[in-house]
């Protein structure tokens, strides 16, 4: 259920009372799906009380680490840049477990008549066709907010194509499609390079 639709139901009782706020809605709804899971139940309560352990929990093939949270396709956000480990069904089944973890998604906008947000969808490694996707406000998943490893302020070390190293102290940071970028040293946003070919001095 959508929290709209939620408040259409509750506005329909005769006596309203104790109309749950949205973060109090999606709080129930996920402890909802925890108590009813047929599957993983315990693995699925362990990311949305945030007791995963430090090393991660090996699912399947891959590792869940502390810093993945349970969210809705509600609770996105537009301008951020996820990766998701899986989705939730209602019976706690895990899906797309092989399919969404050789992805980045990138929210760029919301599309109210769908009820949920769109973007776009790079591969993890460079190496898959960027596509567009949308994930609806009542899909499930096991998530993680990608952020920069590096600040602005930090000096680090820039690798180049042709092997050479270069030092520099970052200036800005701009998310794109292929992943974080860092400018330094120049006002012109092409001055600098992702991610993958930064280090720490």
């Amino acid at each position: 259920m959508l929290y709209e639709h939620y408040l259409n139901w509750i506005e329909g009782e005769e006596d309203p009372k104790n109309i749950m706020a949205k973060y109090e809605f999606v709080r129930w709804q996920k402890e909802k799906i925890i108590n009813n899971a047929e599957h993983n139940q315990e693995f699925i309560k362990q990311v949305y009380n945030n007791t995963i352990p430090t090393e991660g929990k090996k699912v399947f093939d891959q590792i869940c680490t502390p810093d993945y949270q349970l969210f809705f396709g509600s609770e996105l956000e537009i301008g951020k840049k996820y990766h998701i480990l899986t989705e939730i069904l209602e019976n706690g089944l895990l899906s797309g477990i092989d399919s969404y973890s050789d992805w980045y998604f990138t929210i760029d906008n919301y599309d109210a008549f769908n009820y949920g947000f769109k973007g776009i969808a790079t591969g993890k490694n460079d190496n898959k066709i960027p596509y567009n996707f949308r994930f609806k406000d009542d899909e499930l998943f096991i998530i993680k907010e990608m952020k920069p490893k590096f600040e602005i302020g930090q000096k680090i070390n820039a690798t180049w194509a042709s092997g050479r190293i270069t030092s520099h102290i970052i200036t800005g940071i701009k998310l794109t499609d292929r992943g974080f970028w860092y400018i330094w040293d120049s006002k012109t946003e092409q001055t600098g390079l992702h991610e993958c070919h930064i280090s720490k001095i």
